[in-house]
């Protein structure tokens, strides 16, 4: 099992880590909610200040615990990271995508309104996870909030559902849903 460190927006690898990591823990559900820990000796290769600032940062960078055939067992987004300087090591916390969600509203800040009614109309389980899920990063119109996430397959089907803007709906509520 390997540890790497990516970029949250483009899904890029930064570093793998396995070789630095003392201790950790992580939980992987089906239904999104794991969470776990990470602690990584820093002194241990060399890695400047800036660097390992840049690397441990909270929401722009994720962790993933990832197995020889590069299937991910766990992932998540670091949370703030507590620096240990008498060890030389950083403990970052780390949350599943699926905890984001639940804080991330159907609409963002310009859209607030009709704009921000999200429906789902005669689409597969799959094809309303994908609007939702899209709809979560914004559908490109708001590059920052993009994720590193593989859309499902679309596809017609009987699902229908609306989530009124005014029913403060978070993606995990229509997820969930």
């Amino acid at each position: 099992m390997r540890t790497v460190v990516f970029d949250t927006i483009t899904g890029a690898p930064l570093l793998d880590v396995s070789s630095l990591v003392s201790a950790g823990s992580w939980s992987s559900k089906i239904d999104g909610s794991g969470q776990g820990s990470v602690t990584v000796r820093l002194r241990e290769q060399p890695i400047t200040r800036s660097t390992a600032r840049d690397l441990f940062r909270a929401n722009a960078r994720m962790v993933a615990h990832v197995d020889d055939d590069d299937t991910v067992a766990a992932a998540g987004m670091f949370l703030t990271p507590d620096y240990d300087r008498d060890a030389g090591a950083v403990t970052c916390q780390w949350t599943d995508i699926r905890a984001l969600f639940a804080q991330r509203m159907g609409f963002g800040v310009g859209s607030w309104g009709p704009s921000g009614t999200l429906t789902v109309t005669g689409r597969s389980r799959s094809g309303a996870v994908r609007a939702i899920v899209s709809r979560a990063m914004r559908d490109g119109e708001e590059p920052t909030w993009a994720l590193p996430i593989d859309l499902p397959d679309d596809g017609t089907g009987a699902f229908t559902r609306t989530w009124p803007y005014y029913g403060f709906p978070t993606m995990e509520d229509c997820l969930a849903e």
